[in-house]
């Protein structure tokens, strides 16, 4: 039977995400650095893994980013050979060590704003980048939040989805059945969108405990096989 190994990376800020691998033990929190000087051995600490939740111009928090520094900051890594590599592509990338590109990178938004298909998209488009949304299922097709047929398109240009839980609440608050039903319909609606089962959590906030870790556990499942909510 496969394992799970829960890898915390950051780069600017952090997140939390949870991917299937062949290996047991939890990594330790890793500091990535991009450099256009990084080896070529793909481990979970020389992957960059960039986080961002909102982009939008003239942003005044520290969770949004000016679309003009957005753009400056995809140009850099495109002149300096770096290619985009979704969640589940670098899940693949950690189980078996081999990837098709070189220097491989993620782009990932947490929140599912609207502005990461509004503003954000047509920046990766230009660069030909993809990324990793996690969505907050319960916001899909309300105000200023992603709608069905904007992720249909992004899809299309082979972006992901992954879980951002349904309701985005501090897992830790939660009973352990609460957390279930919390990744349960999650799961269910990007399994929906993506076609194929979901591989990757970002916790809300980076937060979780001992209970969160069992509920991800229980879904390790095929294509043929659903949860019950």
């Amino acid at each position: 039977m496969r394992k799970y190994t829960y890898y915390t990376l950051c780069i600017y800020m952090f997140i939390v995400v949870v991917l299937y691998s062949n290996q047991s033990k939890p990594t330790r929190t890793v500091a990535v650095q991009m450099t256009a000087e990084d080896d070529k051995v793909f481990t979970p600490s020389s992957i960059p893994v960039l986080m961002y939740h909102s982009i939008q111009p003239k942003g005044k928090s520290n969770l949004v980013i000016d679309p003009a520094e957005f753009d400056k900051q995809m140009r850099w890594l495109k002149n300096n050979g770096y290619e985009s590599i979704t969640m589940r592509e670098l899940s693949n990338l950690l189980a078996t060590g081999r990837s098709q590109v070189s220097r491989p990178f993620v782009i990932t938004f947490d929140d599912s704003y609207e502005d990461v298909f509004k503003q954000a998209y047509p920046i990766l488009r230009r660069y030909d980048f993809k990324a990793t949304v996690f969505l907050v299922t319960k916001t899909i097709n309300t105000p200023n939040h992603l709608r069905t047929s904007q992720m249909n398109a992004m899809k299309s240009a082979n972006f992901d989805f992954q879980s951002h839980t349904e309701h985005h609440v501090d897992l830790r608050t939660l009973s352990y059945e609460a957390q279930v039903r919390e990744l349960a319909r999650s799961k269910l609606i990007i399994e929906n969108l993506n076609h194929e089962p979901f591989i990757a959590v970002s916790y809300p906030a980076g937060k979780y405990n001992s209970m969160t870790l069992k509920a991800v556990r229980l879904f390790k499942t095929s294509k043929k096989r659903s949860c019950r909510l």
